[in-house]
């Protein structure tokens, strides 16, 4: 079938970046990892006052641990994704092209994906994407200016029904 829409933007280090500060996936247990770095910080001041000098580099290794993962882990492993990436198309930057009609068609530069509707779980927009999320818990990331083909107003009304139609099965 002829592709009725099509997003086109530039995958780059930055581009990559900002979406480590809003992933697909938020982390759940930030919440768990700041209390546990309060509670830690807590025990070090104890030990502190004590005088119980020997446990304090290991509270702070552990408070260290537990910033990292609350604030830091979703930046490195993007930085990580984005460097395997690039590594396998050959490049510092790529075109991602995103066909959307019967299926989803990504053109990731040198790889190529089809998705079904049907695999779709849900959908959500951020100020400057709209997010597809499968039910295997991946993403694409559609950029709302990066329309070629059809307009992002036209896009919602499609995906609208489109949507409508699978959870009505």
């Amino acid at each position: 079938m002829e592709n009725l829409f099509e997003n086109c933007y530039t995958m780059s280090k930055e581009r990559y970046i900002g979406w480590a500060k809003n992933p697909v996936k938020k982390n759940k247990l930030k919440l768990i990892w700041i209390v546990l770095t309060f509670f830690i910080a807590m025990t070090m001041l104890q030990a502190f006052l004590s005088h119980d000098f020997l446990l304090l580099p290991f509270y702070l290794v552990l408070i260290v641990f537990c910033l990292y993962r609350c604030f830091f882990q979703n930046r490195v492993l993007f930085i990580k994704q984005y460097k395997a990436n690039a590594v396998s198309q050959g490049k510092r930057e790529w075109e991602r092209i995103i066909k959307l009609s019967d299926c989803i068609h990504v053109e990731d530069g040198n790889i190529e994906v089809q998705y079904q509707w049907d695999q779709v779980k849900e959908y959500f927009e951020n100020k400057d994407d709209f997010i597809i999320v499968f039910k295997n818990g991946s993403g694409i990331r559609l950029d709302k200016k990066g329309f070629v083909k059809g307009t992002y107003e036209e896009f919602l009304v499609f995906i609208n029904n489109k949507i409508d139609k699978i959870i009505t099965k």
